[in-house]
């Protein structure tokens, strides 16, 4: 019976490792970087162009170019995480079973699987 238990507590553990696998991919995949980023300088640059005073209006011929700057790095950084989320890393392990185990790793036994030299 503790055969049984601890097969499923192992099970288990796999799953739970895999899960935090997929959510570490995710969490340092660059575009959640970049998209972060564009987001918080977004929003800094949208409060900076909502209080733009009358002389910078002036230099800029009436247009509030922080505003509007700062509108499209929050688009693009929302774009980036959207593509993140819409389709997310995979782990790095996933590739290892279709490619037979990365490159230069071959058998049990140590051996490479690839000719010499290719």
């Amino acid at each position: 019976m503790s055969q049984h238990q601890s097969a499923g507590s192992t099970a288990d553990e796999h799953t739970a490792f895999e899960g935090r696998e997929a959510l570490l991919a995710k969490l340092f995949d660059l575009r959640t970087f970049i998209g972060s980023l564009f987001v918080i300088f977004g929003v800094v640059v949208t409060i900076e162009g909502l209080g733009a005073s009358a002389a910078e209006l002036a230099k800029a011929d009436g247009l509030r170019l922080s505003l509007w700057t700062g509108l499209a790095m929050l688009v693009l950084g929302v774009l980036f995480i959207v593509w993140m989320l819409v389709s997310p890393p995979e782990p790095p392990d996933a590739h290892r079973d279709d490619l037979g185990g990365g490159p230069g790793q071959g058998g049990d036994d140590g051996t490479s699987t690839q000719p010499f030299g290719s």
